[in-house]
């Protein structure tokens, strides 16, 4: 209901507010493509518009069905006021036409019965006073009158004006079940991509569990990767110092066979009694004259310089001190059962402790 400017309520016309919005809506959302995410963005702004147009329409027709039954029942009571009034009108001019008549009389009876002019003019001033406030009163009712006429036209007005909301709401009813339609199209769209959905969730989780585990093994065998790389470095490392150890103990070895030739070659000169020279010479062709050495070697020098020559290698002392001790346990055992011509024990022992004393060895396991 609107204010007029005389302090009346005029009902207020319906205006279809939303319904260029909604084609506005409707356009837009019917130019969507359906390429890839951006139909899925697209429908679902659509679904989400077509909920609000749906929600807005409804709220609209309910709001227009409630105007349009407040409209007839206002109408009703403006019809039955009219008629009221009319009816008072009616009525209200009756007793007025009675009165006046009745004053009429009332008047020519005083004047008949030969009042006073004095009285007779009061009465009849009395008389207008009372005729005028009627005739007051019934240009108040007609006034009135007219007021409930004009109510009555601006009701029946309001009621033509919801033959055009009720056109509106039929509209709008078939909007809304166009939208419902749509609406059905939509959420099966939705249920199949919610589906899609699913199915490659499903897929991705599958694929990121096999990328997971090929990560971890690609993880595992890269570490392994690198752990036989150190295990080749050290490897590569120990080949380097074993070749140079071997080229180290092949060197000695030679070194070896070359002194146990020589030592050899003196124990047999020893054993012959011989006497050889001692002195070292670049070259052979060219020995000058008196400068030589001569020795008369025994088996315990050529033993001696043997031992000298190996006296700082462990492994060698040690089987030095067991050879030692072997031949003397092994004379002790065969003393025992009193077989063969061996020389005593004792005697191998004692001479071990001499010579070794002079080579400065200390001998110990006997």
């Amino acid at each position: 209901m609107a204010a007029r400017a005389d302090g009346e309520l005029t009902p207020a016309r319906a205006t279809p507010l939303g319904q260029d919005e909604g084609a506005r809506s409707v356009s837009s959302s019917g130019t969507a493509t359906d390429v890839g995410s951006a139909d899925d963005s697209v429908d679902d702004k659509d679904d989400l518009k077509s909920k609000m147009m749906l929600l807005w329409a409804e709220r609209k027709n309910t709001d227009l069905e409630q105007n349009l039954r407040e409209s007839k029942n206002e109408k009703e009571a403006l019809k039955a006021q009219v008629v009221e009034l009319q009816a008072e009108l009616h009525a209200v001019r009756a007793v007025s036409i009675e009165e006046h008549g009745q004053m009429v009389a009332a008047i020519e009876a005083k004047r008949l019965s030969q009042e006073t002019a004095e009285e007779a003019k009061q009465h009849a001033d009395r008389l207008r006073t009372k005729m005028r406030t009627m005739q007051g009163k019934n240009e108040g009712l007609v006034k009135e009158v007219k007021i409930l006429q004009l109510k009555l036209e601006e009701a029946i007005l309001r009621t033509e004006d919801t033959s055009g909301t009720a056109e509106l709401i039929a509209q709008l009813e078939k909007t809304h079940a166009a939208y419902k339609d749509k609406i059905a199209l939509l959420t099966e769209k939705n249920t199949q991509l919610i589906n899609k959905n699913d199915e490659l969730t499903a897929k991705h989780f599958a694929a990121s569990e096999t990328i997971k585990k090929n990560e971890s093994d690609v993880n595992f065998y890269r570490a392994k990767c690198e752990n036989k790389e150190h295990d080749i470095d050290r490897l590569k490392s120990n080949i380097a110092n074993m070749r140079k150890e071997k080229q180290e103990r092949e060197s000695s070895i030679k070194i070896t066979k070359a002194n146990v030739a020589y030592y050899i070659t003196c124990l047999d000169m020893a054993d012959a009694g011989y006497r050889h020279f001692t002195c070292a010479h670049d070259n052979l062709g060219n020995v000058p004259d008196g400068r030589n050495t001569t020795q008369q070697a025994k088996a315990f020098t050529v033993a001696t310089m043997l031992f000298k020559e190996w006296q700082h290698d462990k492994y060698f002392i040690e089987q030095y001190i067991q050879t030692r001790v072997y031949q003397v346990e092994h004379h002790r055992a065969h003393e025992k059962v009193n077989q063969g011509r061996g020389d005593f024990s004792e005697n191998i022992y004692n001479t071990f402790l001499a010579v070794d004393k002079t080579r400065n060895a200390t001998i110990s396991g006997f």
